[in-house]
């Protein structure tokens, strides 16, 4: 059976308390199915989640800092050119903006023989 997915690669600024914090973001979508890899704050984790009914996206991860790890649900939207998100945590909300990386979302469909 063959699957299809779409990769789209992101820089990204994440809003927080102590300021504007940079990173990049993956996601692969197969379908409603996401998962890649969010790095920021030095470190790269997994993320993992679907697109809705409604056209957005919504994935869970976890944020690591030195001082701590945040488990965080993220919905918001994304194209070939752009992603917004809300990073939901515990206590509090950051917001997630950031553009695709030049050549950055593959024009490809990504073919999987399983």
């Amino acid at each position: 059976m063959e699957t299809c997915a779409k990769k789209y690669f992101y820089e990204i600024n994440m809003v927080t308390p102590a300021g504007i914090r940079y990173g990049s973001l993956q996601l692969n979508v197969n379908q409603y199915d996401v998962s890649g890899y969010l790095e920021i704050l030095n470190h790269r984790n997994p993320v993992s989640g679907k697109i809705l009914k409604n056209g957005q996206c919504e994935f869970a991860g976890i944020l690591v800092s030195l001082m701590r790890k945040l488990q965080y649900t993220a919905i918001g939207n994304f194209d070939s050119h752009s992603i917004q998100l809300l990073l939901k945590g515990e206590k509090n909300s950051y917001q997630l903006y950031g553009t695709a990386k030049i050549g950055g979302m593959d024009d490809g469909i990504y073919r999987n023989e399983k």
